[in-house]
C-alpha cells in the first residue's frame, strides 16, 4: 500500500482511529479502496507499470517516484505541482478517496432487517456530505495536477492512455462534462449533482 493510517488527520480526521478495531478497518478499507481508485485514475496497463515503477527491490526510476511523491513542473508557461501519492504533508488523493468512502460507509451501517442510521447517545447526528464533497473535490483538484503533468510529459510515460485525446478538460474549471470519464474525474456538491 502507499498510504497508511497516518494520512487520516486534519480534514481526513476518523474519530478513535487510535483503537485497534478503527485502525484495522481503516487499514482494510485502505487496501481495498487504493488499488480500485489507482485502477480508476491511471488505468489498468498504467496502473501496473506504476507499481512495478514503483517497487524498491527492482529500483525505482526517477520517473516513477516523481507519480509517487510528486513533482513541480511547467504548463503552458506556468508553474504547477502534482502533490504526489505519497509525501511528508500526508496529502494524498488516494487518502481524499479512501475518506470519502469510509464516511459513506459509516453513515449507513447494515443490519438483519436492513440498513439503518447509527443512533447517539450524547448529541445528534450531523450529515457526513459536506466532509465527503470536500474531500473529493479536493482529490478531483489534485488529479488534475497529475493529469497536466502526465499530458506534458508523455514522452516519459508512453504507457499512459489517457481517458480522452483532446486534453479540453485540462482549460476548464473542473471535468464535469464528459460523461465517459469515471466518476472520480467529476466534482461533486451536497446534492449529489
Amino acid at each position: 500500500m502507499i498510504i497508511d493510517s497516518t494520512y487520516f488527520t486534519g480534514n481526513l480526521t476518523i474519530a478513535q482511529l487510535s483503537q485497534p478495531e478503527v485502525r484495522d478497518d481503516l487499514e482494510l478499507l485502505i487496501a481495498r479502496e487504493e488499488p480500485k481508485y489507482l485502477k480508476l485514475l491511471l488505468g489498468l496497463g498504467f496502473y501496473n507499470a506504476f507499481i512495478d515503477g514503483i517497487d524498491p527491490i527492482s529500483g525505482a526510476e526517477q520517473r516513477w517516484l516523481d507519480l509517487l511523491n510528486g513533482i513541480e513542473y511547467e504548463y503552458n508557461s506556468r508553474d504547477y505541482q502534482w502533490i504526489g501519492f505519497e509525501n511528508d504533508l500526508k496529502q494524498s488523493p488516494i487518502a481524499n478517496y479512501v475518506y470519502a468512502q469510509y464516511l459513506k460507509n459509516l453513515v449507513e451501517t447494515m443490519t438483519g432487517v436492513g440498513t439503518v442510521n447509527p443512533a447517539t447517545e450524547n448529541g445528534s447526528l450531523a450529515s457526513a456530505t459536506p466532509k465527503i464533497v470536500r474531500a473529493w473535490n479536493e482529490m478531483v483538484e489534485w488529479q488534475k495536477g497529475l493529469i497536466r503533468y502526465l499530458r506534458e510529459n508523455r514522452s516519459i510515460y508512453p504507457e499512459w492512455k489517457p481517458y480522452s485525446s483532446n486534453y479540453w478538460f485540462l482549460q476548464t474549471s473542473y471535468y464535469g462534462e464528459c460523461n465517459h470519464w469515471p466518476d472520480i474525474f467529476h466534482k461533486q456538491n451536497t446534492l449529489g449533482l
